[in-house]
């Protein structure tokens, strides 16, 4: 069984082990005050059946819990350090020690019930009430009958708590605070009042002794629910990002301390400078201005040259990118992030940590040589959770040197989705895209479509009517492509893929998963049939193209191997009471980096144990993916810079550190890295003058 499905198994095994112990608790809850011998019978019938339910779900859990064990220490962690530990010992205990006095109030009940049931005729008026005999008044009375049910209870949501609270790695302190205050103090207090009231059902006692011993629970239930609300605001303050903080902190933690101050580089200094060849200079100014869908609304929008997507940059190889980003009233502060493309550090427009956010008003300008060709694109590192979704993204081309044929058909169509006011209106966005519904191509002109997934989950695109192969993915030419009928590849959050075909007779769709309602349509200057929906192919890039050496496997001598646990709590963050999202149990900025020297080879390990995609962004670099689940790719040699970690899966992937800086790596489904699930790769020696949180308006999720 898939690991997402083992997960998903385990959350529905533990949430119906806490109904089923609720069951059997409230089933024997208030014995001792029943004096209807056929009710004790009813009840205790219940609490036999809800017990022995409630551990064969156990049992389950232990048969899950062993068959994710088996995909990795990650998967299951917290469920055989603390959650499972703790409900097979109270399990055994509600065997061992409720069962057969259960059994024996049951058959006690029983015999009573038939003894006051008349054998003849029902009389006109009901008999007198028969009062308990000592032996079924003592085994109702007894703590072994309900005590160890009500800690398999407080076990149970123990586990739940685990599940849904704690992620990986669990500390000893998580154990302390979760195991003691809900199991063993519920224990003993459970223990004792069970005694106490078995004292005063046996013997009657009134008055003061039982008044004092409700008098006393009510004390303890009103201490905890103090001390629980002092927690809570007390968890709250503690989660409230710091008014300033630097990438020192989050991410080098002091790095360069031990680097020499003749080595320690800012990354101010590590900026483009211009190259031998020709300088492109663009301008982006960033406005408010209104996009009109195709259902035909229209949103309120933020623009890059009035125009969603930006405009369409296009440089080649060897040129000088110049591109002078100026801010006429976004008030949020904008910065640009060259997504995928392998800048000098200080040019990564991340806010915080490469520079400052750019205010109403403001400049800034980047500079950089084009060195690699491919399709990447452009967007705000400032507040990029709600500013990319507004509209501030757009397409980065860098074509070869060669240059392409006369004849030459290149494409780009992001994908994208607007979030306004709660609502999601997703559409394909072309630029020009009146004069693209009319374009006609040829039959047997080489067409380049180039896809761009600009938003926060797996997009798969697919293309019907048409043979093609896959060129490039995230930028990166794919080694001995070959062709498939009707291709169809997922795209990860972030990602890119090129599709190259010769337009057919006939016309061409595309389509993209989750946006129904709109379709590009290439049309031939013939004059064909339009294309008929039909099956995809779809392909895995992992086990796509020719194999190639690149000198890198997974039995490389690494210099460094991080292993990067991805999660989902419910829990404070800033304040706020939320899921949050958690690399190795914690959150932004206080994840430890990823410490390396410039020339290391590193590998990372990309594991997902929460239930949602995480397209994992490293910036700065592409890797190289090695293996999913433990599968080595089979395919030529992938290259990427989103990588689609979907839930219950795991990556291994390899990189050469050879772009010195201070690089952000985030899930790319930006609402999560926005709720905590962002880190850096520090290179030694490298520090930054710039500082994020409120005080400085820097936010670089």
């Amino acid at each position: 069984m898939p690991v997402l499905d083992l997960l998903s198994v385990d959350l529905f095994v533990v949430f119906f082990s806490v109904a089923g112990w609720l069951v059997a608790s409230r089933s024997v809850a208030g014995l001792a005050r029943v004096t209807d011998p056929a009710r004790i019978r009813r009840r205790t019938t219940t609490a036999l059946v809800a017990v022995v339910v409630s551990v064969a779900i156990v049992v389950l859990r232990v048969a899950v819990a062993s068959a994710l064990l088996s995909s990795g220490w990650w998967f299951v962690q917290e469920t055989l350090v603390l959650g499972l530990p703790v409900q097979l010992v109270s399990a055994a205990a509600v065997l061992l020690l409720s069962m057969r006095p259960l059994v024996r109030l049951r058959r006690l009940a029983a015999q009573e019930t038939a003894a006051a049931t008349p054998a003849g005729p029902v009389p006109a008026a009901p008999a007198t009430a028969r009062p308990l005999s000592r032996e079924l008044r003592s085994v109702a009375i007894h703590p072994l009958v309900v005590a160890p049910i009500r800690i398999a209870l407080y076990s149970a949501v123990a586990a739940f708590l685990v599940l849904m609270v704690f992620g990986y790695p669990v500390s000893i302190s998580d154990a302390v605070a979760l195991l003691v205050p809900l199991v063993a103090l519920g224990a003993f207090v459970t223990w004792r009042a069970a005694v106490r009231w078995g004292r005063v059902s046996d013997h009657g006692e009134a008055g003061p002794r039982a008044a004092r011993g409700t008098w006393l629970r009510r004390l303890a239930a009103g201490l905890v629910v103090v001390l629980t609300g002092a927690g809570v605001v007390v968890l709250q303050n503690r989660s409230e990002l710091p008014q300033e903080y630097s990438s020192e902190r989050s991410a080098a933690a002091r790095a360069h301390s031990d680097a020499g101050p003749d080595k320690v580089l800012s990354v101010a200094q590590l900026r483009g400078t211009p190259g031998g060849g020709p300088v492109r200079k663009f301008t982006m100014v960033t406005s408010h201005t209104t996009v009109r869908l195709p259902s035909g609304r229209s949103v309120a929008a933020l623009a890059f040259n009035n125009s969603v997507p930006g405009p369409e940059l296009r440089v080649t190889v060897g040129d000088t990118v110049e591109v002078t980003l100026r801010n006429t009233d976004v008030a949020e502060g904008v910065t640009i992030h060259w997504h995928g493309y392998p800048v000098p550090n200080g040019e990564d427009g991340v806010a915080g940590v490469t520079q400052d956010a750019v205010p109403p008003g403001g400049e800034f300008v980047y500079r950089f040589r084009a060195t690699q060709p491919g399709t990447y694109w452009y967007h705000s590192h400032q507040r990029s959770n709600e500013l990319v979704r507004r509209g501030l993204f757009g397409a980065f081309v860098v074509q070869p040197a060669t240059g392409a044929a006369p004849d030459d058909v290149d494409l780009v169509v992001p994908v994208h989705s607007f979030d306004t006011e709660g609502s999601i209106n997703p559409t394909v966005i072309l630029r020009d895209r009146d004069q693209l519904e009319r374009l006609r191509v040829r039959a047997g002109v080489k067409v380049r479509l180039r896809m761009i997934n600009t938003d926060g989950v797996p997009r798969t695109v697919g293309l019907t009517g048409v043979s093609a192969t896959i060129s490039a993915a995230d930028g990166m030419e794919i080694n001995g492509p070959e062709l498939v009928p009707n291709p169809s590849v997922e795209v990860a959050a972030g990602g890119r893929v090129d599709f190259v075909f010769a337009m057919p007779t006939d016309s061409v769709l595309v389509s993209v998963s989750g946006i129904e309602q709109v379709g590009l349509v290439l049309h031939t200057a013939e004059g064909g049939r339009s294309p008929a929906t039909g099956p995809h192919r779809k392909v895995d890039l992992l086990s796509y193209g020719a194999p190639a050496d690149t000198g890198i496997t997974r039995g490389s001598d690494f210099d460094h191997t991080f292993t990067l646990v991805l999660d989902q709590k419910i829990a404070f963050y800033d304040g706020r009471f939320d899921t949050t999202y958690t690399v190795n149990g914690r959150t932004y900025p206080d994840i430890p980096p990823q410490l390396v020297d410039e020339g290391d080879l590193i590998k990372f390990v990309f594991v997902n144990r929460s239930i949602e995609p995480h397209p994992m962004h490293p910036h700065g670099s592409h890797v190289l993916v090695l293996a999913r689940d433990g599968k080595p790719t089979t395919g030529a040699p992938i290259w990427l810079d989103s990588l689609n970690v979907a839930a219950g899966q795991t990556w291994e992937v390899a990189m050469r550190a050879n772009n010195p800086g201070i690089w952000m790596d985030h899930c790319h489904n930006l609402r999560h890295a926005a709720r905590g699930m962002m880190f850096h790769l520090a290179y030694r020696g490298v520090t930054s003058p710039y500082l994020a949180g409120h005080k400085h308006g820097n936010y670089p999720e």
